[in-house]
């Protein structure tokens, strides 16, 4: 009788782990990919692109055969204003209950992601373009191994912003006088300090004479300009740096602005990338500059291939320089696991990641890790750091001028 119970006891046992392994396979039939980003608040409208990114690269993996035989499925958590709290708790439930192979986002801040993706051994792929996230990998490499950014930091992305309109920007302008206006935000101030140490060492010695004569710190969410503008037309400044890389901002403050405009050139941060900042503006955007964006469509068979796809699933052309760097980084990642050939093989695939130089036909720019701080090196053949101005309601690139696309032209709100 006991030997009778012993079989049966074993058979089912069997049983059990021959259905367990049924189920798991099952449900490994998708490889997840985990999407922190804030789709609600102030920045809810790059939240989108940054969404719209992954969504891509996502359908064009999936339409290719997918990856390793799987489908990649997207899991999506919102962080709201960046909040600390929902980006540890995000991770946590992507992570541990959700199981994903992959982290990605645009950006959250560069500081309580890393200090959270750096407990976890997942890969976790951003484009925050943050200095603090840069230094995070670099004194903290045993536990940031599995940490890349696929952008350079805001020191480098935005240094130049101030150089090209005082400089590279053929005008004549009617006096040295420059006024800056800040997002009261960390990220925006490391862009403000690289700009104004670019007017001491650079601008200084190529052209002498420019001085700040307006340095205003404006709140997030900022709507009514008009103290700042009556600085401003008091002053009548040749350049005017808008330092605010949220679209109502950038599109209110042009509003304003126009209704009694000095002769200033006005550049700003990557904002007006966004699609959504050209609709919100509308007219008054046509001669604005703008830096930043390092992702771009080429001018090559995949780049037009790539423009029509995204158009086709996404319903916008061309695609966003925020959705190119998601899109980027999704498919570097995906690349790798498919040379490792095991999608939880998380070292391996973060070492072939950062070992290879990555050419992209699709796009201007090229990837290269860092071997210290897993971020893109920009440079020639690199990551490109294109400057750009609003023509006729499209975005061109005037610089550098192996990648433009046409040339400077006078805003219309300037005489001439």
């Amino acid at each position: 009788m006991r030997k009778c119970l012993t079989v049966v006891l074993t058979l089912c046992s069997v049983f059990f782990l021959l259905f367990s392994a049924i189920g798991s396979a099952a449900g490994s039939e998708t490889i997840k990919i985990g999407f922190l980003a804030p789709m609600t608040g102030p920045f809810a409208a790059e939240g989108k692109k940054m969404l719209d990114g992954a969504k891509f690269a996502i359908w064009q993996v999936n339409t290719s055969g997918g990856l390793l035989g799987k489908e990649l499925e997207l899991v999506t958590y919102d962080v709201g204003y960046f909040k600390p709290e929902l980006i540890m708790s995000g991770a946590k439930k992507l992570v541990v209950r959700d199981k994903v192979a992959l982290v990605t986002t645009g950006y959250l801040g560069g500081v309580a992601d890393i200090k959270t993706f750096s407990q976890y051994d997942v890969p976790y792929i951003h484009s925050d373009t943050s200095i603090l996230a840069a230094k995070g990998v670099m004194e903290n490499p045993k536990q940031c191994w599995n940490i890349f950014q696929v952008s350079p930091e805001e020191t480098i992305s935005y240094s130049d912003g101030l150089y090209h309109l005082t400089v590279t920007t053929p005008w004549e302008h009617p006096n040295k006088k420059i006024a800056i206006i800040t997002m009261d935000r960390a990220y925006n101030r490391k862009i403000l300090n690289a700009n104004l140490e670019s007017l001491r060492e650079e601008i200084s010695k190529i052209d002498p004479g420019w001085e700040v004569v307006i340095n205003e710190m404006t709140p997030t969410g900022t709507t009514e300009w008009g103290p700042i503008l009556s600085k401003i037309r008091k002053e009548n400044p040749s350049v005017i740096l808008f330092n605010d890389h949220v679209i109502t901002d950038e599109a209110s403050f042009m509003k304003q602005f126009l209704r009694n405009p000095s002769q200033s050139l006005i550049g700003m941060i990557y904002g007006p990338q966004n699609p959504d900042f050209l609709g919100l503006a509308g007219s008054d955007a046509e001669g604005v500059l703008w830096d930043g964006g390092g992702n771009r469509v080429a001018p090559s068979e995949e780049g037009r291939k790539l423009t029509e796809d995204f158009k086709k699933v996404i319903g916008m052309e061309p695609p966003p320089a925020l959705c190119l760097l998601v899109w980027g980084g999704i498919k570097l990642w995906a690349e790798s696991v498919k040379a490792v050939g095991d999608e939880r093989k998380y070292f391996e695939i973060c070492r072939y990641m950062k070992g290879k130089f990555w050419e992209m036909p699709e796009i201007i720019s090229h990837y290269v890790f860092d071997y210290h701080t897993n971020t893109v090196l920009v440079g020639h053949r690199l990551f490109v750091k294109p400057f750009n101005q609003i023509q006729n309601g499209r975005n061109v690139i005037i610089y550098p001028k192996v990648h433009a696309t046409g040339t400077f032209g006078l805003p219309p709100w300037i005489k001439k």
